[in-house]
């Protein structure tokens, strides 16, 4: 039996808040509907919490991250792995 192989994508933008609920509805949906060829499947829910802004995190802080970045745009694609 192959093991669940199911994506969770957490939407969250503070700056489409107040906005119709239906639209987010649509998009969530629609991302929802995603699948790959091989059999991937996409779950996709809306993040309606709120979270505080501006917080920033240190350079000492992100430091100790223990990140594989990928080969295709390192900045953006990266794997977040337990600390040593």
């Amino acid at each position: 039996m192959e093991q669940d192989r199911t994506q969770i994508i957490l939407l969250h933008q503070p700056e489409l808040e107040g906005q119709a609920a239906g639209h987010y509805e649509t998009i969530v949906n629609l991302i929802g509907g995603t699948s790959t060829r091989a059999g991937l499947k996409v779950k996709a829910l809306l993040d309606t919490n709120l979270y505080e802004t501006g917080v920033e995190v240190s350079k000492q802080d992100l430091k100790q991250l223990n990140l594989k970045r990928h080969k295709i745009h390192p900045d953006w694609n990266y794997t977040l792995l337990p600390r040593n």
